[in-house]
């Protein structure tokens, strides 16, 4: 992930991964799996469709690994037995895809919480005509989410 990320700029240029698990991209490595974890499933149970659990996230929690690497005498390699417990497909991303993933995760995330406040608005006011005159602005249903 810190390769993919590395042409980012800011923050995500210089973020490593340290200990714990990556399923937050700024928690994870700071509070470990099951902390990341508990968090993946609150974030969850809010909203379902912007934050799914990570089954390998629970196995690793499950068996009480600390994280994802170990430390070997040529530095950080990923535990053997984390391997063993993880379930991967058979295509992986490139550095390019996942980078990609992450920059348009990052780009969406402020947008669409900039528009559902925009709805919820929208929704405390009625509708509301348009400078242009043409039509009505209605929120959506799902503005409170």
């Amino acid at each position: 992930m810190a390769k993919a990320l590395a042409g980012c700029g800011g923050p995500l240029a210089e973020w490593r991964h340290h200990r714990g698990v990556t399923h937050s991209l700024w928690f994870g490595p700071l509070v470990g799996p099951a902390v990341a974890l508990h968090t993946g499933e609150t974030l969850h149970a809010t909203w379902p469709d912007r934050f799914p659990i990570s089954d390998n996230l629970g196995r690793l929690v499950a068996a009480g690994k600390p994280g994802l690497l170990t430390w070997g005498a040529g530095g950080p390699e990923v535990d053997p037995e984390v391997r063993d417990l993880f379930v991967v497909g058979d295509r992986p991303s490139t550095e390019e895809q996942v980078r990609e993933r992450a920059l348009a995760a990052l780009a969406e995330e402020p947008v669409e919480v900039l528009l559902k406040e925009r709805r919820r608005r929208l929704r405390a006011v009625g509708p509301t005509v348009p400078a242009d005159g043409a039509g009505t602005v209605e929120a959506d249903a799902d503005a409170d989410r």
